[in-house]
């Protein structure tokens, strides 16, 4: 019983030696500075960097989605196993999926479209 302790405590500490050292090194006020400078903390903005961060989040996220649906589909058709109603579903979330990208696309377009032409006519850019 002894022994399977002290293999535990031994496995423990070698699993946990590296946190340990690492644990001696501090971070320091320069290498916060550094990530704070590299995720785009203090830097000046304005109505329309912030507007075009905005959609480009969302433009991800839908995409990200969009991706699950088609793949979703896809495997739906696939296993449908020849049954008409699932075909019929995933035909149709395919093309609602396609329609809906179409869609955010165009919308993505035409808004940046209309904020760098409105960017450029207040010099903001």
């Amino acid at each position: 019983m002894k022994l399977k302790k002290q293999r535990l405590l031994t496995f423990l500490f070698l699993l946990f030696l590296p946190l340990i050292s690492l644990a001696a090194e501090p971070i320091g006020q320069a290498g916060l500075q550094q990530a704070a400078q590299a995720a785009g903390f203090g830097m000046e903005t304005n109505v329309y960097v912030i507007t075009v961060r905005w959609i480009n989040g969302f433009l991800s996220v839908f995409t990200m989605v969009a991706t699950f649906l088609l793949v979703n589909a896809g495997f739906s058709w696939m296993t449908s196993g020849g049954n008409a109603e699932k075909v019929l579903s995933a035909k149709n979330t395919i093309k609602n999926t396609l329609l809906g990208l179409v869609i955010a696309l165009t919308a993505y377009s035409l808004t940046r479209y209309v904020l760098m032409a409105m960017a450029q006519t207040t010099g903001a850019v």
